[in-house]
């Protein structure tokens, strides 16, 4: 089948056929792409005199593990925020009658574009996009957009390890972890 063939026979589907098509090609991808890790640089802070002042001191927990923690999960919130910013200005034309809005609840880490307005006589009401922050991981639960979201953050700096594709199904994130090891 040449490459028109396969155009032609595309865009003969009906639009719910034409997303599980995009989707497809995105999961294989997904699957079979080379990842992008950013590069870590790591500092070694034990043989420091001043962190190393109070370690004698039998009061005084070790908070350093729930800091780093607290501190990762910021950068997240961060790099979650930032992304969508800046999708939701590039995601709505000028001159149309719909908003990107966002929706960032950061109590329960659950960050939303949502596209409100008008086409014409026909009313737009949808979320393209919903990220969440479950367990210190950053869950990518709905993409109906044309771009690769968790590739997008991965690059930003969010470990591969700690990006989860909850918009798949269990068993589909326990076949790719099980590929990713092999």
């Amino acid at each position: 089948m040449t490459q028109q063939e396969l155009f032609k026979a595309f865009e003969s589907l009906a639009i719910e056929a034409k997303r599980q098509a995009v989707n497809f090609i995105a999961f294989l991808q997904q699957t079979y792409a080379p990842a992008i890790k950013p590069q870590k640089t790591e500092i070694d802070w034990t043989n420091d005199p001043f962190i190393g002042m109070w370690q004698e001191r039998q009061d005084m927990e070790d908070n350093s593990r729930r800091d780093r923690t607290m501190d990762r999960v910021e950068h997240y919130r961060q790099i979650v925020r930032t992304f969508l910013e800046k999708y939701a200005q590039e995601s709505v034309s000028p001159n149309e009658n719909v908003t990107a809005e966002l929706v960032f609840d950061e109590k329960r880490d659950r960050y939303l574009l949502v596209h409100v307005g008008w086409q014409g006589a026909r009313r737009v009401y949808g979320c393209p996009m919903q990220i969440d922050i479950i367990d210190n991981k950053v869950w990518l639960q709905h993409n109906s957009t044309e771009i690769f979201v968790d590739r997008e953050l991965i690059a930003k700096g969010i470990p591969e390890e700690d990006m989860v594709l909850g918009l798949q199904s269990p068993r589909i994130r326990e076949l790719v972890a099980a590929k990713k090891k092999i």
